[in-house]
């Protein structure tokens, strides 16, 4: 059985998983509207994650390294998988100064994106997972885009 991001589902740990990496950019450092800026996070397989803040208020990025338990990263995949990700939400208009947000899965030399625009049904469990460990990898300097 295969999830939906393309991973053994019944074997969450097992493979290449090593090889996987989460790809994730929420926000837009030059857009006035936007207090934080752009969120670039990367969370790798084994567990590493990278932060890497664009700040909107300040010249300059922030970075910050960190590391995900097993426990955490299986339920971050496991959100993905239940996300329909790499699936698209259905188009709707996007309200002005929205959120912009793109997550990508590389695994195999292969890789799979979606943009995702203001609140993002289906996506919901996954994005509030990735702007929780944002807020935490920043120790609370970045604050959870609405």
């Amino acid at each position: 059985m295969v999830g939906a991001c393309g991973r053994p589902a019944q074997d969450p740990y097992g493979g290449a998983m090593a090889e996987r990496v989460l790809r994730y950019s929420s926000g837009n450092e030059h857009n006035p509207a936007d207090p934080w800026g752009r969120s670039e996070l990367t969370v790798h397989g084994d567990g590493r994650v990278e932060l890497e803040q664009h700040h909107s208020r300040r010249p300059g990025t922030s970075a910050w390294p960190g590391e995900l338990d097993p426990q955490a990263l299986s339920a971050l995949w496991a959100a993905l998988d239940a996300s329909g990700f790499p699936a698209p939400p259905a188009a709707a208009a996007v309200p002005p100064d929205s959120v912009i947000r793109q997550l990508t899965v590389e695994d195999g030399g292969r890789a799979q994106s979606v943009m995702l625009a203001g609140s993002v049904p289906g996506y919901a469990a996954v994005i509030g997972l990735l702007d929780e460990l944002i807020h935490r990898l920043s120790e609370g300097a970045v604050g959870r885009p609405g």
